[in-house]
C-alpha cells in the first residue's frame, strides 16, 4: 500500500495540531509520511520554549523537512505555502479571516484546481 504525503506549513496554530494528527495517525498504523514545508531556517526564534520544544519535536518525527530559503525573506512565507500548493492534490485549511496568508493560500489553491476542505467552516 502506497503511503500517503502530508505536507505541513511548520507554522504555530493549525500547522502544528495537523502535524500532530499526522503523527497520531501513523502511530495508530497508517501509512503516512509527514513533510514539514518551513520558509526559511529558524523561523522559531521568536516562540516560547514550549512552542520551540514542540517545533523540534514535530521535525525530529517527520519524515521530511524542506526549507524554502535559507533566510528570512519578505516572500518566503508565500513561496512556502505555493510548495506546498503545487506538490497537494487537497488543501485542508481552518480559514476564518478573508485576509490573511490562509486566505491567500486557499484561493492559490483553488486557482491551482485543489480541492479545499476548511475545517473551520461552520
Amino acid at each position: 500500500m502506497e503511503s500517503k504525503n502530508f505536507i505541513c506549513g511548520g507554522a504555530l496554530g493549525f500547522d502544528h495540531i495537523a502535524a500532530s494528527m499526522v503523527l497520531l495517525k501513523r502511530q495508530n498504523g497508517m501509512n503516512v509520511r509527514l513533510i514539514i514545508a518551513l520558509p526559511c531556517h529558524n523561523q522559531e526564534v521568536k516562540w516560547s520554549e514550549r512552542q520551540k520544544s514542540l517545533h523540534r519535536f514535530l521535525l525530529d518525527e517527520a519524515e521530511e523537512i524542506r526549507y524554502i530559503s535559507e533566510e528570512y525573506a519578505n516572500d518566503c512565507m508565500k513561496e512556502r505555502n505555493h510548495y506546498m500548493v503545487d506538490n497537494s492534490a487537497y488543501c485542508i485549511c481552518a480559514l476564518s479571516r478573508s485576509f490573511s496568508g490562509t486566505a491567500q493560500t486557499v484561493r492559490y489553491a483553488k486557482q491551482q484546481g485543489l480541492q479545499v476542505i476548511n475545517v473551520a467552516k461552520s
